[in-house]
C-alpha cells in the first residue's frame, strides 16, 4: 500500500511538473505493477521463511526434550540392568543352594522351592521391565532419528 502511494505521488508530480507522454506513463505503470507483484512475492517468501524457522525451533525444542528423556531412560535401563544382574546372581545362588538342600528334609525343601519360585517370578518381572524399557528406548531413538532427518532437510524442501 505504501509503494502504491509513492508511485501515485511520483506519477502525479511528473504529470503536474512536466508533460509525460502516455507511453512513458504506461511504462511507469507497468514498472509499478511489476514492483508491487515482486513485493508481494518477497513478502510471501519472508512469511514462509518465518514459518519454517518457527517450525525448526519447535522441532529443535522437541528434539532436545526427547534427547533428555532418552538419557533418563538409558540411565533407568542401566539401573534396572544392574538390578537384573544382581537378581540373576542371587537366583543362581539359590539354585545352587537348592541343589545342596535337596537331600534335606521335606519341609526345608518345600521352603526353598517356594523361595525359588518367588525369586523366579521377581526375575521374570524384572526381565519384562527391561524389555519394556528397551522397546521404549528404541521408539525414542526412532523419533529422534525422524526429527534429525527433518532438521537436516533444507528449508526449501520443507516448504514444498
Amino acid at each position: 500500500m505504501r509503494n502504491e502511494m509513492k508511485w501515485t505521488l511520483i506519477v502525479s508530480v511528473l504529470m503536474l511538473g512536466s508533460c509525460v507522454s502516455i507511453d512513458k506513463y504506461n511504462e511507469l505503470a507497468q514498472v509499478k505493477d511489476y514492483l508491487e507483484q515482486e513485493n508481494k512475492r518477497l513478502n510471501s517468501e519472508m512469511n514462509k521463511k518465518s514459518t519454517l524457522e518457527a517450525k525448526n525451533r519447535q522441532n529443535q525444542i522437541e528434539l532436545d526434550k526427547l534427547e533428555a528423556e532418552k538419557m533418563e531412560l538409558k540411565a533407568s535401563f542401566e539401573s534396572l540392568n544392574r538390578n537384573y544382574q544382581d537378581l540373576a546372581s542371587r537366583y543362581n545362588n539359590l539354585i545352587a543352594s537348592n541343589r545342596q538342600i535337596s537331600s534335606g528334609s521335606a519341609s526345608e525343601k518345600q521352603y526353598w522351592e517356594e523361595t525359588l519360585a518367588k525369586k523366579q517370578l521377581e526375575l521374570e518381572d524384572r526381565l519384562r521391565e527391561i524389555q519394556t524399557l528397551r522397546f521404549t528406548i528404541n521408539q525414542k531413538d526412532k523419533r529422534v532419528q525422524e526429527l534429525l532427518e527433518l532438521l537436516r532437510k533444507p528449508a526449501s524442501d520443507s516448504g514444498n
